[in-house]
């Protein structure tokens, strides 16, 4: 059943800080599937609460006996029960960092108290979020909690700040962010739609996700060929280490409607770009071969025939590293002791592919000796850009690649600069992505 309801998907005050009001999925799942934002910390442990009830009676709480001669309220904690409450209204003292609070004012009358939940909460256990902000009293770091985050007012900038109210500071805008939303340049000139929209594709584009790649067993990776740090880069980039595992390349970009194959999304790639290895990428693939598995009476090895030595697979039976491989090329041989026959194993993928790596992970025993039996073979298909691929800027601008045009019919600078891609201007009215248009600016 679809649910029409929009009220649980909205941002509520105590969430604010503590999940991101940009990395959602847009349509069904908006504001269901949310994700925290870059400062969360995840309590895992259980505070030690020992000192706590002797702290607390040093404050003024009293038993629990006297809560009918005394006009109290109560103290209220997630550790075991202790029944004492508290003798007076407490002045806005802080107890230790590993508990958050909520205070309330001091006053004569308890009934002009006005606030929600009049008492000293005290939570202990983990599986709470927090995260910091700078109070500004002292100027120190302070971590506060979900709960204790609607009662207080806390200030961006310090010329928003309320004398005798504001206590607290956002260390930085971007911690109201998630790591993915803090990857978008100039993302506060943008329209907020498109800030959602590259939180989404950001997480899908090819780049290097990792180092180890020639030693991994992966069933498939994604790598780009030649990647590029941006010219262009928020503080996050340095501060999270993105051009170690950078996710993207460099383009020059004409923006210009031009060959009437860059409409609705269409974009025009540079031929001779293209064959100078723009966006150029892998498929890293890796097969495995355990002919354990296969066994049954015959004890299968991996071995090449002497007698019909073929030019694609190397002499202990396997492929050759490095080597191009098509469909129907032989890739190895296996050798079967019991009947002593040889039978060869064509490569049956319609993708053409490199041989990356060949790796031996057990040896059988076979009579008296050893034979190779498992094996990991690493296959690197290239993927390089075709008509249909999707590319995108860092602010939600998706287009297709509609053509490969040739750079002598390329448009051209006065100082004779040629586009690696050409951008229909009639994207950005509608979309009002001014973040792009400043980003494009200072990569000049």
């Amino acid at each position: 059943m679809e649910m029409r309801t929009t009220d649980i998907r909205k941002l509520r005050p105590e969430a604010w800080g503590f999940i991101c009001p940009v990395h959602t999925p847009d349509g069904a799942p908006c504001g269901l599937l949310n994700h925290v934002t870059a400062s969360v910390r995840i309590v895992t442990h259980y505070s030690n609460t020992s000192e706590l009830p002797k702290l607390l009676g040093e404050l003024g709480m009293v038993g629990h006996s006297a809560v009918t001669f005394l006009p109290a309220e109560p103290i209220i904690m997630t550790f075991p029960y202790i029944p004492f409450e508290a003798s007076s209204i407490l002045d806005d003292v802080r107890v230790p960092s590993c508990a958050e609070i909520i205070l309330v004012e001091k006053s004569i009358d308890p009934v002009n108290i006005l606030v929600q939940y009049p008492g000293l909460y005290i939570f202990t256990e983990p599986a709470r979020f927090i995260r910091p902000v700078r109070y500004l009293p002292s100027n120190r770091i302070e971590f506060i909690g979900t709960f204790e985050q609607v009662y207080l007012s806390i200030c961006i900038d310090p010329e928003e700040a309320e004398p005798n109210v504001t206590m607290h500071q956002e260390i930085h805008p971007s911690c109201l962010f998630s790591f993915a939303a803090n990857l978008i340049p100039f993302c506060d000139h943008n329209q907020s739609p498109r800030n959602v929209y590259q939180c989404q594709m950001g997480k899908q584009t090819m780049g290097i996700p990792i180092h180890a790649w020639n030693y991994r067993a992966d069933n498939k990776m994604y790598r780009l060929q030649f990647p590029q740090s941006p010219i262009v880069k928020p503080d996050p980039y340095e501060k999270y280490g993105i051009d170690e595992y950078p996710l993207g390349t460099n383009a020059c970009v004409a923006v210009i409607s031009y060959t009437g194959y860059d409409m609705e999304d269409a974009m025009v790639i540079n031929k001779s770009s293209y064959e100078r290895g723009f966006a150029h990428g892998s498929i890293i693939k890796v097969e495995r071969v355990n002919l354990v598995e296969e066994r049954s009476t015959e004890n299968p090895v991996f071995l090449c025939d002497p007698q019909n030595p073929q030019a694609t697979i190397d002499s202990d039976g396997l492929p050759i590293p490095g080597r191009l491989y098509m469909e129907g090329d032989p890739y190895y041989s296996v050798y079967e002791v019991d009947t002593n026959s040889y039978k060869i194993h064509k490569y049956k993928y319609a993708e053409a592919a490199f041989c990356g790596s060949v790796r031996i992970i057990e040896e059988g025993e076979i009579g008296a000796t050893k034979g190779k039996c498992h094996a990991l073979i690493q296959w690197r298909i290239q993927r390089n850009p075709i008509i249909g691929d999707k590319f995108a800027s860092r602010h939600g601008q998706k287009g297709i690649n509609s053509f490969l045009w040739p750079t002598e019919s390329m448009p051209f600078s006065e100082s004779g600069i040629v586009p690696d891609i050409i951008f229909n201007p009639h994207g950005f009215p509608s979309r009002m992505t001014i973040g792009m248009f400043l980003l494009c600016i200072t990569s000049y």
